[in-house]
């Protein structure tokens, strides 16, 4: 495997964690198959094409042609357009400056397109922002923001991303081990290593438990849930707050078992629980011992 591409799920100072993978499979489901994917980006273990999803490749491409309605810059489709087009190179690895005049040149081909000044003001702003703040992708599942929102089209005809995003990790199956966690001997390394380490065990066999997809799926569970669930399931815990929980999280995180890749939201309307993704291969713990051993 060759270091590569850019990992939008990851701070600008691990981008470089990303991977271009060149794999070979022979003998899948008893057919004599060579498979070779180049150039492949990397989301959590979910690989993504490289090459920019046609819905928002037509809007760079052609620019954005209507009168922009009432509301200002911060409610208006050039931002919406805009974000898609900048998250899109970012995920793609593009370097920031080249990024920014990529967005200059879309904002010319825009009708009626803003004027220099007001284009640097926002636009360029919107790149930084996204750069340093933005770590997610906008998806093409059914509830992702691009179907939600209209853009998507592959419901109505082919799209070649979303066929060879399909072809891609279905090919890439052969990654996700359920048991490599146990089978690895995490659970007894964790209650050895850290105090909490029985309950992040707990954590995350109940967060691989919601993994219904068995795959790179992003799992979507609430801290009281997962707490709620611990407590019915075992009599090691007679009660549990969040932020036990959310301490177990982080120690699974640290120690590259799990990520979390979409934070939830609060209120009555806008409700949603935080979306993990199991990291798979599972790590090795000579790897985390040897993780700790540097931080000393």
């Amino acid at each position: 495997m060759q270091l590569g591409a850019i990992e939008t799920t990851k701070t600008p100072s691990e981008m470089q964690d990303c991977l271009t993978i060149n794999i070979q499979i022979q003998s899948l489901n008893a057919i004599n198959l060579l498979l070779q994917i180049d150039f492949i980006v990397i989301l959590g273990l979910a690989c993504h094409p490289n090459f920019m999803k046609p819905c928002i490749k037509q809007y760079f491409d052609f620019g954005l042609h209507e009168e922009p309605l009432g509301g200002g810059w911060h409610h208006s489709r050039n931002k919406e357009i805009a974000m898609l087009i900048i998250s899109e190179f970012k995920r793609l690895g593009h370097e920031r400056s080249d990024v920014k005049q990529s967005i200059r040149a879309w904002n010319a081909r825009c009708s009626p397109a803003m004027p220099p000044r007001e284009a640097d003001r926002h636009l360029i702003c919107l790149v930084d922002w996204i750069f340093d703040h933005f770590k997610g992708d906008y998806g093409c599942g059914d509830e992702g923001f691009l179907v939600q929102n209209s853009y998507c089209f592959r419901h109505e005809r082919t799209c070649e991303y979303f066929s060879h995003f399909q072809r891609i990790n279905s090919s890439n199956n052969f990654l996700y081990d359920p048991v490599e966690y146990d089978t690895k001997g995490w659970a007894r390394f964790l209650q050895q290593k850290y105090s909490n380490g029985r309950l992040a065990d707990e954590v995350y066999r109940k967060i691989r438990g919601a993994n219904h997809k068995k795959q790179f799926s992003v799992i979507y569970i609430g801290l009281q849930s997962i707490a709620t669930q611990i407590l019915n399931s075992t009599r090691e815990f007679t009660i549990l707050s969040p932020v036990q929980i959310r301490r177990a999280i982080h120690l699974l995180e640290n120690e590259n078992l799990i990520s979390l890749v979409e934070r939830g939201k609060r209120g009555l309307n806008s409700r949603k629980a935080n979306g993990y993704r199991l990291n798979y291969p599972v790590p090795d713990l000579a790897k985390s011992n040897k993780k700790s051993n540097d931080k000393k």
